[in-house]
């Protein structure tokens, strides 16, 4: 309303502003709202001595909307628009309040690779492929279950329908499949996998804190079996976990104080057992836990960002041992980060140059996990390094995603089948 401006009786009752009298005691104040014609009036009265009132009528539209506007944005993810941890938290609360009869799950779903691709083609691609993959969660989850964002590349769903486990696990199962679908970004193909960990209520957990963190821990295990797993929490998860917190503590000083070792397993010809090369290995001697094995601490360098320095470590060890042999090929796994990054063919050169070693005398062994994040990218730098005369060796192959097509497709000099396919079955 102008400010101002009388008001006739029929205008302010064909706005809906007008109130019958009511016989109500002096000085009580009644506040209510009503809604006219798209816009939101708070009214507030306060009655007078002998009968009278003061009522105000305010046009509270635009500071409602913004108000939503703020919780909207308190609860959602804004690159995603799902639900954030806020309201995951808020959702866990009503459920523990109000108990399903047969319990309910959750899925804490954390995508295989995506810092590597983040890394190394930059932050509006990676932002990108996570809109596309709420889009294609959000498709799955439908109306059966709540789906959230709760940072980074982790996802959390929660599942109250049908029996439990077997519907969350169903969940879970088409969950992964349906990330085996590639991601089209500006006419790239992406592959991502992506690991899960489930809590089941109450089995798994009493409160929304034990829930988050058993799924949380179980998210985990499955991320160090490998890609595209599924594992529900059990307690002998904690202990792994507390195992992990101390390996992360510990890597950044173990390089710096060299803790860090090389070692060199030969590779045989085996018709005559002659040593035709070298593989190199990272070992690290801890000072009071003593060795620890690869397999705990490679995949924790790799989540926390230190598996670049390392394997450069080990590539430059590699080469000066290359050096002090008369002939024979040394061996070096890259990581994904290594392999993905924009000048790792010059890098490569430099370290050869430095030691005087002659390319073809340096094998370079990569997973399939390369070729899933962008195969463009992967066969230009698969070229480039095989251009120079490096060997290219694919490892592990058979445990996931790979296929024979990719033998067609990429120029490996060699082949190393996963140790699961040769060693003797019980």
């Amino acid at each position: 309303l102008d400010p101002g401006r009388e008001m006739r009786r029929a205008e302010a009752d064909l706005l809906g502003l007008l109130i019958q009298a009511e016989d109500v005691e002096p000085g009580v104040v009644e506040h209510g709202t009503v809604h006219k014609n798209g816009r939101i009036i708070e009214i507030l009265s306060q009655h007078l001595p002998g009968g009278g009132q003061v009522r105000t009528f305010t046009d509270v539209t635009e500071r409602r909307i913004a108000d939503a506007r703020i919780r909207h944005m308190a609860h959602h993810d804004q690159l995603t628009g799902l639900a954030n941890r806020a309201l995951l938290n808020e959702w866990l609360t009503d459920l523990l309040q109000h108990p399903q009869p047969g319990g309910f799950g959750l899925v804490c779903l954390d995508l295989d690779g995506f810092k590597t691709v983040n890394d190394t083609l930059g932050h509006e691609a990676g932002d990108r492929l996570l809109r596309d993959v709420s889009r294609r969660l959000h498709r799955l989850v439908g109306n059966n279950a709540q789906l959230a964002r709760t940072g980074g590349d982790e996802f959390a769903i929660l599942c109250a329908e049908g029996p439990q486990p077997r519907a969350t696990e169903a969940l879970a199962g088409a969950i992964l499949t349906a990330m085996v679908e590639p991601i089209d970004i500006d006419g790239t193909q992406f592959r991502l996998s992506a690991s899960l960990g489930l809590a089941i209520h109450p089995a798994d957990g009493a409160t929304a804190v034990e829930l988050i963190r058993h799924a949380d821990t179980a998210m985990y295990q499955a991320k160090a079996r490998g890609r595209g797993f599924v594992v529900r929490f059990d307690t002998e998860m904690d202990k792994s976990l507390h195992e992990r917190s101390l390996i992360e503590r510990d890597l950044r000083s173990a390089l710096s104080n060299g803790e860090f070792e090389v070692w060199f397993q030969p590779r045989f010809e085996t018709q005559n057992l002659r040593i035709t090369g070298f593989e190199a290995l990272a070992r690290w001697r801890h000072p009071e836990r003593g060795f620890i094995s690869p397999v705990r601490f490679i995949p924790v360098a790799e989540q926390c960002g230190l598996i670049a320095e390392l394997g450069m470590r080990v590539l430059k060890d590699a080469c000066v041992f290359a050096a002090s042999l008369p002939d024979g090929r040394i061996a070096v796994n890259l990581s994904p980060v290594q392999f993905l990054s924009n000048n790792l063919a010059e890098v490569i050169g430099e370290v050869l140059a430095d030691n005087h070693i002659a390319p073809e005398r340096l094998e370079l062994e990569i997973t399939e996990g390369v070729l899933i994040a962008d195969e463009n990218q992967a066969l230009a730098t698969l070229r480039s390094l095989h251009d120079r005369g490096l060997q290219i060796a694919l490892d592990d192959f058979g445990t996931g995603y790979a296929s024979l097509s990719y033998l067609r497709r990429f120029p490996f000099d060699r082949i190393k089948i996963d140790q699961s396919f040769v060693r003797a079955q019980e």
